[in-house]
């Protein structure tokens, strides 16, 4: 197969928890058996940047520039900082996101960069959820269901995101005015460019993790996550048939604890 020759640059957020840092993102750097050609970390915190700085730059990460959010605090904000600074940086690359409360196996770029192909848009790895350090695999399917990503997360979290960034870039590349639900909200505007495909590495290499007393959107009754799954129903309910709006508000009272009432109270649509 053939395999277009483009670097792989890593995108990390790193927030007010160095010590996480230490723990899973810089070690999930140094042990690749395949080696990023460069490493972008976007710190996003409020009171930890030399803690940041000093972590990141004693670590001999090869390839690594330090940059901070100029954009939107949170997530996409970050992410979009760094998007900007790679597209000015390196051109046209693969981007493999790296949230700093999650871990990746030594093999997860090997196995991301041998899943690309010239008419691959995406390379999608294997999960595996660990919740108060308790795994649980997320299924992996050849490809998504179909509208999957309007009532729930199938498996594309933003660790296991790898990606041309000519397609994120096309997609809008984050939503800023999200409070969470960023990566199904990509999900959904990626698969439904022209010409976009992905595939699916068959392995799990990646730990996202849900624990540590850290605050989590994806823990029940979360005031940040009603918010996102407020302005999501918002931007895409028009997508949902009413099976779809059914799974949704099925979904995010049952893993959330928030009912449909809730969800749409403040934007006045029962659709």
């Amino acid at each position: 197969m053939h395999r277009p020759n483009l670097p792989i640059v890593v995108l990390v957020t790193a927030t007010d928890r160095p010590h996480l840092h230490r723990a899973r993102t810089i070690p999930s750097l140094l042990r690749q058996l395949r080696t990023a050609d460069a490493v972008v970390a976007v710190d996003d915190s409020v009171d930890s940047s030399e803690a940041i700085r000093i972590n990141f730059g004693s670590a001999k990460i090869e390839g690594l520039s330090i940059i901070r959010n100029s954009r939107t605090k949170g997530a996409a904000g970050a992410w979009n900082t760094g998007l900007d600074f790679i597209r000015a940086r390196f051109g046209e690359v693969w981007v493999a996101i790296l949230d700093d409360d999650d871990e990746w196996a030594a093999d997860h770029l090997r196995a991301c960069e041998s899943g690309s192909a010239a008419d691959v848009g995406a390379v999608i790895s294997g999960i595996v959820t660990y919740l108060d350090d308790m795994p649980a695999s997320i299924p992996m399917h050849d490809k998504f269901p179909p509208g999957a990503f309007l009532s729930h997360n199938p498996g594309w979290q933003g660790s296991n995101t790898f990606v041309r960034l000519s397609f994120l870039e096309k997609a809008g590349c984050f939503d800023e005015r999200l409070a969470c639900t960023h990566d199904r909200d990509l999900a959904i505007r990626l698969l439904n460019l022209s010409g976009f495909d992905y595939v699916r590495t068959r392995v799990e290499t990646v730990r996202y993790h849900i624990s540590d007393g850290e605050p989590a959107y994806t823990r029940r009754l979360n005031p940040v996550k009603l918010e996102g799954l407020r302005s999501f129903w918002v931007k895409h309910r028009q997508r949902m048939t009413i099976a779809d709006k059914a799974a949704f508000f099925a979904h995010a009272d049952a893993m959330f604890g928030f009912s449909q009432e809730q969800i749409t109270h403040d934007n006045g649509s029962q659709d």
